[in-house]
């Protein structure tokens, strides 16, 4: 369980970077 605690964040992280980049 603790490595889907420490990709969660990782993952929205890359997730928010994609979505960014395409919006921007």
């Amino acid at each position: 369980m603790e490595e889907a605690v420490v990709f969660l964040p990782l993952i929205g992280a890359i997730l928010a970077g994609f979505f960014g980049r395409y919006i921007g």
